[in-house]
């Protein structure tokens, strides 16, 4: 959309999205490219002039794995010398895990799912919320160790409580769902969908802006739009203190004593083995399973389907 715009460009270098650019996207023949996150690749560029024309375009992504390039020894040592006086308390072990999780998914991930669950069992609230992150490498099986917890959640906040009515959360998730898969650009805000605990959705991506939701329900029974719920997520800096992750003027605001770091250390203590939780609470009905990006097209859909209001409970039904 932005090189829609500009003009006198002949190349954009993106990024903010994380998407791996395998092919260049074409717009009106300025080519825009990006190489991903994590450090997974290097983006090449090669361009060929005459004078002060452009001939010839080649882009490629360049797999950054360890085998193909051996460390550099003196980048190694500056490294060391920098981590030695952390490197005890990072290296502490909080847990072990069992099974190999990852993060890299625009609608659901194992990683995120297992923040979502710490905040819920660690305040007793009927819902966790936690925004989609997208850092982080995989979580392999072994010892899971504070440096682990910092390179999943990299950034800490204090966890904060609250209740709501059934209804904004309705209105939440269909703006969640509007701010991730707008058909304007420009209308996409916050990453990925929400990662969430104590709830299950089905949604359509391709669907319009608050027509979204097809059904939800918070811990096995349909939302009621009527009823008040309790919810955990994480006191954001700068918002307002009846503002909980996004959601404005909920009731009985309380930030608690412990961050959502010490939530997963609690968490851990209990359960001491962790496990990859599974990725069944949000389903887009019209995308594939693992959807790893937000450049998306729909997937064929059945012409004569209608759509129905989102299954809820309460006194309407």
């Amino acid at each position: 959309k932005l090189t829609e715009r500009l003009k006198g460009i002949d190349l954009h270098l993106s990024s903010d999205t994380h998407e791996r650019s395998f092919e260049p996207i074409d717009v009106n023949g300025v080519w825009v490219v990006e190489p991903g996150a994590f450090g997974s690749f290097m983006g090449k560029i090669e361009l060929t002039l005459k004078g002060d024309v452009i001939t010839e375009r080649r882009w490629s992504l360049i797999p950054l794995e360890a085998s193909r390039f051996p460390e550099a020894a003196d980048i190694a040592a500056r490294v060391e010398e920098v981590m030695r006086p952390h490197r005890e308390s990072l290296e502490r072990e909080l847990g072990e895990v069992a099974e190999t999780m990852a993060r890299y998914d625009v609608v659901e991930t194992t990683i995120d799912n297992l923040l979502a669950d710490a905040l819920r069992a660690e305040t007793g609230t009927e819902i966790a919320l936690s925004n989609g992150f997208r850092f982080g490498t995989p979580l392999l099986p072994g010892p899971f160790t504070e440096a682990d917890l910092y390179n999943l959640y990299p950034i800490t906040m204090p966890v904060k409580t609250g209740e709501v009515s059934g209804q904004q959360l309705l209105d939440f998730f269909e703006q969640e769902l509007e701010n991730v898969f707008s058909a304007d650009p420009e209308r996409r805000f916050g990453g990925w969908v929400t990662r969430l605990s104590g709830v299950e959705l089905t949604f359509r991506a391709f669907a319009p802006k608050g027509e979204r939701i097809e059904r939800i329900e918070i811990n096995g029974e349909p939302l009621d739009p009527h009823r008040i719920y309790t919810v955990t997520a994480c006191e954001r800096e700068g918002d307002a203190f009846d503002t909980l992750c996004r959601i404005p003027h909920v009731q009985n605001p309380k930030v608690l004593d412990f961050d959502a770091h010490e939530a997963v250390r609690r968490y851990l203590r209990k359960e001491r083995v962790l496990r990859a939780p599974d990725r069944d609470r949000v389903i887009a009905l019209d995308l594939p399973r693992h959807t790893r990006s937000q450049l998306l097209q729909p997937e064929p859909r059945d012409s004569t389907s209608k759509k129905e209001p989102p299954v809820v409970g309460g006194e309407e039904d």
